[in-house]
């Protein structure tokens, strides 16, 4: 029935709701539209007058709900709407607001080109905690401050031992290695054998242990960090995340503002720093402008205040132009009253004789000078308007009618803004004259920048190092996915092999599959080849190979019978003690495959291992 009935099904359904509603160019308000699945080809629901086109099968956005109440009259002559507008029962096209198409449209913090949630802008295209959002169609930032290796668990780190170094049980991403526990900030990590979840010790695969599996306390019931929280020391309760837009100045993070989010072009910056010609003074609150026309200083822009937003008094109603005949005080920024000036002086507002400028002042260092003179690096082309200066790429202003994309006040490429302050590959710029973020995150599951592998995590030894290259051995075919060996045969273990002597070669101790044979044992060494092989003896006391003991006889009933198999212990009344190993599951066990090596699905106690049925 499936496709076809299902399809049918949701076309009568929509067909239903769509009857009625105003044939203006779009969803009616309060319609929403998302992907209704894989199909062959786009599905169209007739209305009165209209059709609703449902998404075909390369649809991924999401379109954002409407708010809008308002409705079609009943002469039909005139319609407000997110839908457009119609005239005399014209509509005019309008689009709907799509999150997940890289253009911030109305409702939107952010669309950073995809409706996925948990990287900074959500699935709505809201801004999440703890992350800042530039440039639309980029990738967002975090604005949480962490350093691995100085022995503070901070932000999504799972451990920190006070190093980065690898292969010690906390990489040099610190995240918490296979086989090991991380129970102490700033303290080594420890081999473990059995682990849990809710055990208060951060183990391989978790990102937090808070000591127990109840969910919504920054900590998950899987012990994954909750958004918006951090969890710094195992086995404690975490902590609400400190982030620029959680209302809170957090001067030790380098905020100077936080107006309780972490949108740009408000006052407190996307990073949360004051903003040219605002004050921030209520942590939470709004940011006010203090840049106005009329109280008296004359800020950048203008070209005279002299307290009032009348015109004809020397001082245009907007402070943008010294009117003519009138000279204006400018006076470190302070200015006051204007007067009128003997015709044809240097300050009046106009341009004579040999003057090059006349910006309404005789104040030097604001692009015309006393003398009325272009000062060097201002251009000033309007007699009695503020001369401006000259814009270059590494100004540490973005000008965007040089084409700049970006400028971090230097012209220098490879550090996220090119020489022509243009955006680089893998870079955001969240705040003008700051330097540039990389988006490159070994562990993400993106292949992005000079990475030549990411299979999801930021740890060594899985063929994919913690910083995010290809290990000698391995190939990684599918970011975000497990690597697998290269090859049987090139002398290295790597993947899921037991051992690689070098040879695809039966026979010798190790198989064509680089599996160890029977009644042999491998020893590694650097190599390559790492394998060397040899026979192993039962009963010459040393336990190697596929033997699961060896007591140094070859007697039976002694706990380790003459093939170096372990030998139930039994009390002779029919009950009998198994021991991990001896190929029989007794209570206690989830598993016996009749060996104690781990990584084969059963591990060295006889659990079940992740990932096995």
């Amino acid at each position: 029935m499936s496709a076809r009935y299902a399809k049918s099904f949701l076309v009568l359904i929509v067909g239903t709701l769509w009857m009625g509603t105003p044939a203006c160019g779009g969803p009616a308000p309060g319609t929403s539209i998302f992907d209704a699945g894989p199909s062959s080809d786009a599905t169209t629901v007739p209305g009165n007058d209209s059709s609703l086109v449902l998404p075909s099968d390369d649809s991924s956005s999401f379109v954002i709900p409407s708010n809008d109440d308002s409705s079609t009259p009943p002469d039909g002559t005139t319609q407000t709407g997110t839908g457009g507008s119609c005239e005399g029962g014209a509509c005019a096209d309008s689009m709907p607001t799509v999150c997940g198409d890289g253009v911030i449209e109305s409702g939107e913090q952010c669309d950073d080109g995809n409706s996925t949630p948990g990287d900074g802008c959500s699935g709505v295209c809201q801004i999440e905690p703890g992350f800042a959002c530039p440039t639309p169609g980029k990738p967002c930032v975090s604005t949480v401050s962490q350093v691995c290796g100085d022995g503070k668990i901070e932000g999504d780190e799972a451990c920190d031992d006070g190093n980065t170094v690898d292969g010690d049980g906390c990489s040099a991403a610190c995240q918490v290695e296979p086989g090991f526990s991380c129970a102490t900030p700033g303290k080594p990590c420890v081999m473990t054998v059995v682990a849990k979840c809710g055990d208060g010790t951060v183990n391989n695969g978790e990102q937090c242990d808070d000591g127990n599996t109840t969910a919504g306390d920054g900590c998950s019931a899987t012990c994954q960090i909750e958004q918006g929280w951090t969890c710094p020391t195992p086995n404690m309760p975490c902590q609400k995340l400190q982030y620029c837009g959680d209302g809170i100045v957090q001067t030790a993070l380098g905020e100077t503002c936080d107006d309780g989010n972490a949108v740009p072009g408000d006052g407190c910056s996307g990073v949360c720093t004051i903003e040219p010609g605002y004050a921030c003074t209520d942590p939470g609150m709004p940011c006010v402008k203090i840049w106005v026309c009329g109280n008296g200083h004359v800020d950048p822009g203008e070209a005279c205040d002299d307290g009032n937003t009348v015109s004809g008094d020397g001082c245009s109603s907007d402070c943008s132009m010294v009117e003519a005949g009138f000279t204006c005080p400018d006076v470190n920024g302070s200015g006051g009253p204007c007067v009128a000036a003997p015709p044809n002086t240097c300050g009046d507002g106009i341009v004579a004789g040999n003057e090059q400028c006349d910006d309404g002042n005789m104040t030097s260092g604001d692009g015309c000078s006393s003398t009325c003179a272009v000062e060097p690096g201002y251009t000033c082309p309007t007699a009695g308007m503020a001369c401006k200066k000259i814009e270059f790429c590494g100004d540490g202003v973005v000008d965007l009618d040089l084409g700049e994309q970006c400028d971090d006040g230097n012209t220098v490429s490879g550090d996220g803004c090119s020489s022509l302050c243009q955006l680089e590959a893998n870079y955001v710029c969240p705040a003008p004259d700051a330097p540039c973020v990389s988006t490159v995150k070994c562990g993400d599951g993106k292949v992005t920048g000079n990475e030549t592998c990411d299979d999801g995590n930021a740890v060594s030894g899985d063929g994919c190092s913690s910083t995010c290259q290809l290990e000698p051995g391995w190939q990684c075919p599918t970011p975000d996915t497990k690597c697998v060996a290269k090859a049987c045969g090139d002398g290295i273990i790597a993947g899921d092999e037991q051992c690689d002597d070098g040879n695809m070669v039966s026979g010798d101790g190790c198989s064509s599959t680089c599996t160890i044979e029977s009644a042999y044992a491998c020893t590694t060494q650097t190599g390559p080849p790492q394998s060397v092989c040899h026979k192993t003896k039962c009963g010459d006391g040393v336990k190697e190979g596929s033997e699961q003991c060896d007591d140094g006889n070859t007697i039976p009933y002694d706990g380790c019978s003459p093939t170096c198999t372990i030998e139930p212990t039994c009390n002779g009344k029919g009950g009998c003690t198994g021991v991990c190993g001896d190929g029989l599951v007794f209570p206690g066990e989830q598993c016996d495959d009749g060996n104690t090596i781990s990584g084969d699905g059963c591990s060295s106690t006889c659990m079940l291992e992740t990932g096995t049925g």
